[in-house]
């Protein structure tokens, strides 16, 4: 090789060499900010898990309450049930007797209660 082939080569190898150089300046300065952006996700990931525990819980204790309601309207049912029953009972013999009473030919002949007279102290 003469010495101008030799001084382009040498010339172009240190220009690789410096761009070389930059482009790997470059690459830390994106590695940096790449980290920097990946440390922010990684708290946001945390924090989003976080909520999604925390909610999990409240969902569980609202889970909890609802099935206590549930169960306190059972009672609340079962107990209703027996005062309509009740009702019910009272409402048959009322028909009972106004049955007789449609068949009557007047509210007169319905029978008469008889009462005893009280004896006054002397």
């Amino acid at each position: 090789m003469n010495k101008e082939s030799e001084d382009k080569l040498t010339n172009a190898i240190i220009t690789l060499h410096q761009e070389i150089k930059g482009l790997r300046g470059d690459m830390d300065k994106h590695q940096t900010k790449t980290n920097s952006e990946l440390a922010k996700l990684n708290l946001s990931v945390k924090e989003l898990r976080l909520s999604v525990v925390h909610l999990d819980d409240r969902m569980s204790a609202m889970e909890d309450s609802f099935n206590a309601m549930r169960s306190d309207m059972n009672g609340l049912r079962s107990d209703f049930n027996k005062y309509a029953q009740r009702n019910d009972d009272r409402a048959d013999d009322h028909e009972t007797r106004i049955t007789r009473l449609e068949n009557s030919p007047s509210i007169a002949s319905e029978p008469r209660a008889v009462y005893k007279k009280i004896k006054k102290k002397k």
